[in-house]
């Protein structure tokens, strides 16, 4: 299974509702991905604290006390079905490239797991925690 690194609190937003605009159904980078399917999304252990105050006072989202955001920690799981230089959602930024995503799922108890810089392979012993995870759910 292949795992992506998002920093906080782009992470938590799609796994989880911030209350006006929902779930975070775009993932912005710089490049294409051929990637499709499900792909383990894993919190980098930098917040990204200037989105996450901008999100709080200027875009009216509930997000938790930035304390509380996990960190070096896989959330959950998300399946990419496409990778867009356009799409209808208000979290596509200008100008990058955005993975479509879709059906995510949060995992019970996150899993501690190193970042690494583009997708990256994980160990067969995290899939199998993974896939136990979701099974339960």
């Amino acid at each position: 299974m292949k795992c992506l690194s998002i920093k906080q609190p782009w992470a938590w937003l799609i796994f989880n509702d911030s209350g006006i605009k929902g779930l975070k159904n775009i993932e912005n980078r710089t490049w294409h991905t051929k990637i499709r399917g499900t792909v383990a999304i894993q919190t980098s252990k930098t917040i990204d604290k200037e989105a996450y105050y901008g999100l709080i006072e200027y875009g009216n989202h509930q997000l938790p006390p930035i304390a509380e955001l996990e960190i070096g920690k896989i959330i959950g799981v998300v399946d990419i079905i496409d990778s867009v230089e356009h799409y209808p959602s208000h979290w596509k930024e200008f100008d990058s490239i955005g993975f479509v995503l879709e059906n995510p799922i949060k995992l019970n108890e996150p899993i501690v797991q190193k970042g690494q810089l583009n997708f990256f392979n994980l160990d067969e012993a995290v899939i199998k925690n993974i896939k136990k995870q979701i099974s339960q759910l």
